[in-house]
């Protein structure tokens, strides 16, 4: 009776607290064709490779040396569609949408991603408040500034990848529609460049399944905090330079990852969309 109740608690811990219950070095992935549950002896095993950097965005400045498989290869036998989109899941539910030929390439001339495989010697804690380390899986990239990457494509934590055909409301908000031709093309790039850099964290109008921070236009929209584009940009950059929050865990995007014309055009869809009615129940 002892055993089938410790059994059963276990069960329960690892509902509740997965990363806290001894499933932590799981890997699942789940594609279109192929899934599979992978566990840290399994991808150990695999033909991996070690890499050396001091720009990963978990480390930033900490040259550090990283065991690691190269998605591009890695990933090969669940046949993912490359016009497809690679969901990757942290143990705390945080995640992050990436075009998944981004992930798939091997091109030397791009960026190339890579798993990063945590020791039995774990890795520093993270400087983010949340007292983890950035295991037991990282996604690094070597050479960002080739394919222009994101820094929120520097997934830390990850237990889980999931292939999408499409984005969902229930993922992120939609595109926006009924666009002025004149400025259809810098909105729609402001609306990825919000996918790819702030929907992990932020809903908009409370769309999306972002729980981090705050959303971006409900109670109050950003504008109300950072009124001119200049503070809004400074922000954005250095959060810390313009407000000091107590556990903050956003650092800012930076040059490689974010381009100042994105800038723009981010701030110009946060304007766009500000204007349109709400089209989602609030929570």
């Amino acid at each position: 009776m002892s055993k089938f109740l410790s059994i059963t608690g276990l069960f329960i811990m690892a509902q509740i607290y997965p990363w806290q219950a001894g499933f932590s070095s799981s890997l699942t992935i789940i594609g279109k064709k192929k899934s599979a549950i992978l566990n840290k002896k399994q991808l150990q095993s695999l033909q991996s490779e070690a890499i050396e950097m001091d720009y990963n965005r978990a480390y930033p400045n900490k040259k550090m040396t990283y065991q690691s498989l190269k998605l591009c290869d890695f990933l090969q036998q669940y046949q993912i569609n490359p016009t497809n989109i690679l969901e990757f899941v942290a143990k705390d539910h945080f995640s992050v949408l990436i075009p998944a030929h981004k992930v798939l390439t091997c091109k030397k001339n791009e960026s190339i991603a890579y798993l990063a495989i945590e020791p039995d010697k774990k890795w520093p804690i993270l400087f983010n408040h949340t007292n983890t380390t950035a295991g037991p899986y990282a996604v690094i990239w070597t050479h960002p500034e080739r394919s222009y990457i994101s820094d929120e494509y520097w997934v830390w934590s990850v237990t889980k990848i999931i292939e999408h055909q499409r984005i969902n409301e229930s993922m992120v908000i939609s595109a926006p529609t009924n666009i002025p031709q004149k400025i259809k093309k810098r909105i729609l790039n402001g609306y990825h460049v919000y996918v790819s850099h702030c929907s992990s964290c932020h809903t908009i109008k409370y769309i999306g399944k972002a729980t981090i921070g705050p959303d971006l236009m409900y109670p109050k929209s950003i504008f109300d905090y950072y009124p001119t584009t200049k503070q809004l940009k400074q922000f954005i950059r250095n959060p810390e330079s313009v407000r000091k929050i107590p556990n903050a865990r956003m650092s800012g995007s930076s040059y490689v990852g974010l381009k100042d014309a994105d800038l723009e055009d981010l701030i110009h869809y946060f304007k766009f969309i500000i204007k349109k009615p709400i089209n989602s129940k609030l929570r």
